[in-house]
């Protein structure tokens, strides 16, 4: 009996004791998320302004304007579909036997109000139509009357300042001011040579006062008189198409501004002239470039780790720190990134680049930077551990254990805790990393693990109760 009591109360002993199963050695490891990488490429911009032209129509309404047939009427009117629409142009027309510089109409493309808008007509007819129609008889002055209209609506406003000033002449006859016919026959002219050099230089003078990018006359006229009623202009509007055709500069005209009424007239009046005006690229210029992915991103990106790259022809540089600085945008609107041609392109955000130096159209900027370095003060385990079977490393060296500088536990956590810790500043606290469980805290402002780090901890589980 004394043995079976004796076994009795061994096994009562053991039952009331902790169960000792799965108490071998674990081993918790784990890596710290690294640092991500943020990247931002945009580039400047620019504004493509179409070119300002003015084109000034001068139409024989002569008597001998009889002689004109209406396919030749017809295709003055074509002209003007030839005219680049990546023009901003004025096309006005005028009589040539006129005094009232108000005698025009315009067609325009253009936003630009006309002095007088009451003079605008919508459509190519009723810009040359009216001025066939309405016939009068006089002496053909020509280069007279072109200088005397553009003189006359230098300032008005109706003739821009630096546009291209294109002037059409179309005539079956010639300048009489300039040339003199001699005999009957009226085909042989004197050219009064003095008078011609003063038009010239009225003309010079005009483009001065405009501020032309060119001033080009166009002379639709004869060549020679190839049907009755017409006369030969090779020695005055055409010489004089000629001499500001070289003035001007340009290389687009094969016939240097002259264009045969006896022959393809007008079909290529306009063709040289499209390719040679360039639109304007106006370049834009920036103070301020945004960080968008410091926006988006805010409370992980570390701004103290921007580094800021000018692209030029595909080539990145590093920019020197001291060209630029972090700007934060405290107020609610809209910053102007751009400051020529005009402030604008506004862009909502606070975070920023301003550049000591404007960043110009082609350059591109590349932006990164990475996420803040995270600071971790806890290490979370899954089981309780016994104390002294603990052994932590941090990249492979171990920490003592110690309350001061080294790691101690901390029972079972229930309500989740930030296991970061505010390292080198408060604000890498946040965002905040919340956990519960059994704790090992790391003591002492050097004992932390970071961004990237690995920590191992390895212990004996402690039986379960």
């Amino acid at each position: 009996m004394k043995s079976i009591f004796l076994l009795s109360s061994l096994l009562f002993l053991f039952s009331c004791g902790k169960e000792q199963f799965g108490t071998a050695v674990q081993q918790e490891s784990k890596q710290a998320d690294s640092l991500k990488s943020f990247t931002q490429s945009s580039c400047s911009s620019f504004t493509l302004i179409r070119p300002k032209v003015d084109i000034i129509y001068i139409i024989d309404n002569s008597y001998s304007t009889h002689y004109l047939s209406a396919a030749l009427k017809t295709s003055v009117k074509k002209t003007l579909s030839s005219i680049s629409s990546d023009f901003d142009y004025r096309v006005i027309s005028t009589p040539l036997l006129s005094n009232d510089n108000n005698n025009y109409s315009v067609f325009t493309n253009s936003s630009e109000q006309v002095p007088i808008p009451s003079k605008i007509v919508l459509t190519p007819e009723a810009l040359i139509d009216p001025i066939f129609a309405n016939l009068q008889s006089g002496s053909e002055k020509g280069l007279s009357r072109a200088i005397q209209f553009m003189t006359a609506h230098t300032n008005s406003g109706l003739l821009r300042n630096g546009a291209y000033h294109l002037m059409i002449l179309v005539s079956n006859g010639r300048d009489e001011e300039i040339e003199t016919a001699l005999g009957t026959s009226n085909e042989e002219t004197i050219v009064n040579q003095t008078l011609f050099n003063q038009k010239f230089d009225s003309f010079k003078q005009i483009r001065l006062n405009l501020a032309s990018q060119q001033l080009r006359l166009f002379s639709a006229t004869a060549s020679f008189a190839c049907h009755e009623g017409w006369r030969d202009s090779r020695k005055s509007y055409q010489k004089m198409s000629e001499e500001l055709y070289a003035l001007s500069g340009a290389t687009d005209s094969s016939t240097n501004d002259t264009y045969d009424l006896c022959g393809t007239g007008l079909q290529t009046l306009f063709s040289g002239v499209n390719n040679s005006i360039q639109k304007v690229l106006q370049k834009h210029e920036y103070r301020y470039w945004p960080i968008s992915f410091a926006d988006s991103n805010e409370t992980t990106v570390d701004l103290t780790k921007l580094k800021v790259y000018k692209v030029s022809n595909n080539s990145a540089q590093l920019m020197d720190p001291s060209t630029w600085t972090y700007y934060k945008n405290e107020s609610s609107t809209p910053l102007n990134t751009r400051e020529l041609p005009t402030p604008g392109e506004p862009v909502s955000g606070k975070h920023f680049i301003r550049f000591d130096q404007r960043v110009v159209y082609p350059d591109c900027v590349q932006v990164t930077s990475t996420t803040k370095t995270e600071y971790f003060g806890y290490i979370t385990l899954p089981r309780k551990p016994i104390i002294n079977s603990i052994v932590v490393k941090i990249n492979g060296i171990v920490m003592p254990s110690s309350k001061t500088n080294g790691w101690s536990y901390h029972n079972f956590v229930t309500n989740p805790i930030n296991i970061k810790m505010p390292y080198p500043t408060a604000d890498h606290q946040y965002p905040a990393v919340m956990k519960s469980g059994f704790m090992i805290k790391l003591n002492g402002e050097q004992n932390y693990y970071k961004s990237g780090d690995s920590v191992e901890v390895n212990y004996q589980p402690d039986a379960i109760e």
